[in-house]
């Protein structure tokens, strides 16, 4: 009985000692955990730098991509420098055809795409760590400068409201609001609007659709011959109506059809893409006509270019 007893006292020591050592490396673990975690946070003050570090160098063409989208300390920085940005989940998914150079500020271990931005032609020319911060930047293979910009040319282009072929013309542009008035209700104009649609907040063209009613957007003397990118995207509280109908654009070249892009109900920024190689000529008139069926929750945008 005395050795039995001795040998449950040891193994009681045993499993006191194991406990006391699984409970030690636990809080050294959490310790050098965190530890990790707060040399990955950046500061305020590192933000503020990797804004000044991108405005010293930037030029005419460039953009900016901040990766994660959530990580918006800095933001002030970057909107005080004048910096063209963008703050995004992923960056190789979007379309920079108007960007000479792209300059990518990351955090927190989220520049998940590096290797297919790379992949797809753009050619790293800097990097730069900045504490817990990478600033790199990359020469972008598809810019052109012959793009046109449908969210930057909007002012400029012709709005109306057609029903049963009687055409109702917008009111004109109006500065201080940045949209086109086209009815008493203020939701029926169509306009630009920053919003977060898609992971990102972007520049869009609200244009809501009106039911048994095409909203028109015609932008007259393009200069393309190769393709139409348009991009599609309800708000959440649009795409949360479950009944919600989809939402049509066509897309018509001097007057005629070249192909539809649908808007389902549902959230994400969508890419639509219409050749011009069959279209003769390279100066057109390019038209977006926007419908539903049911415009109810119909909280549409959009945006694109042609090139």
């Amino acid at each position: 009985m005395d050795e039995n007893k001795v040998n449950m006292q040891n193994k009681s020591t045993i499993s006191a000692i194991l406990l006391v050592l699984a409970i030690v490396a636990i809080l050294i673990w959490t310790i050098l955990f965190y530890k990790k975690l707060d040399n990955q946070v950046p500061e305020l003050n590192t933000w503020i730098e990797a804004a000044k570090l991108v405005k010293t160098e930037y030029k005419p063409g460039d953009k900016v991509a901040i990766v994660p989208f959530w990580a918006t300390m800095g933001e002030k920085a970057f909107a005080e420098s004048r910096l063209d940005y963008m703050y995004l989940r992923f960056v190789a998914e979007e379309d920079w055809p108007t960007a000479k150079r792209l300059w990518v500020v990351s955090g927190y271990d989220r520049f998940l795409d590096r290797d297919k931005l790379i992949e797809a032609g753009n050619k790293p020319d800097f990097n730069k760590q900045i504490g817990p911060l990478t600033v790199e930047r990359f020469v972008m293979n598809d810019f052109s400068s012959k793009v046109f910009d449908l969210h930057e040319n909007l002012p400029d282009a012709e709005v109306f409201y057609q029903r049963d072929k009687k055409k109702t013309p917008c009111q004109g542009w109006i500065r201080k609001d940045s949209r086109f008035t086209c009815s008493n209700a203020d939701w029926q104009n169509v306009g630009w609007m920053t919003q977060e649609i898609g992971d990102a907040v972007r520049k869009t063209i609200w244009s809501h659709p009106v039911t048994n009613t095409e909203v028109h957007i015609k932008y007259r003397n393009v200069g393309a011959d190769k393709k139409v990118v348009l991009f599609t995207g309800l708000t959440l509280y649009g795409a949360a109506d479950d009944t919600g109908l989809p939402v049509h654009v066509d897309i018509k070249v001097d007057g005629k059809k070249i192909g539809r892009a649908t808007q389902e109900n549902k959230t994400g920024w969508h890419r639509h893409e219409f050749s011009l190689k069959k279209v003769a000529g390279n100066l057109h008139d390019i038209e977006f006509v926007v419908t539903t069926e049911r415009d109810g929750r119909r909280h549409f945008s959009f945006n694109g270019y042609v090139k």
